[in-house]
């Protein structure tokens, strides 16, 4: 992929090593059911700041914005969820065939590419197959 900017002579400074950020916003319609799946209210604040050790946990979203814009424009909901993902999520499943059917798919490979790669569940299907799972 080629990316080219047209900008007028001496109103831009780069660097080597210097980076563009492309936000790719993810679908509203996918954002609401996330939202309603997970029984979040969109408008309520996010917060990334560790209380206990004063820090912040995900330096790339600004503090200060709804669930809303922070699942529409900090999170990739269209990517395969990664295998980490999946133990996490398999943690928060009441039902055992769904705590057990996550962790087989993270934990082996064969099985993650048929359970998840193949037929490319995004975060919202997985949560589909797993109704049991919730925080």
């Amino acid at each position: 992929m080629e990316i080219q900017f047209r900008v007028k002579e001496g109103t831009l400074s780069i660097e080597p090593g210097d980076s563009v950020e492309i936000f790719c916003p993810n679908p509203n319609g996918m954002v609401n059911k996330l939202i309603e799946r997970l029984g979040l209210d969109p408008l309520t604040r996010f917060s990334a700041l560790d209380l206990g050790k004063r820090k912040t946990l995900c330096k790339h979203i600004p503090d200060g914005q709804t669930i809303h814009q922070v699942l529409t424009l900090y999170c990739d909901l269209l990517s395969i969820p990664n295998k980490i993902l999946l133990r996490i999520l398999a943690e928060l499943c009441e039902e055992n065939s769904e705590k057990e059917w996550l962790p087989v798919s993270s934990s082996n490979d064969a099985i993650y590419e048929q359970d998840m790669k193949h037929p490319h569940l995004d975060i919202l299907r997985v949560l589909e197959r797993g109704p049991s799972c919730s925080m």
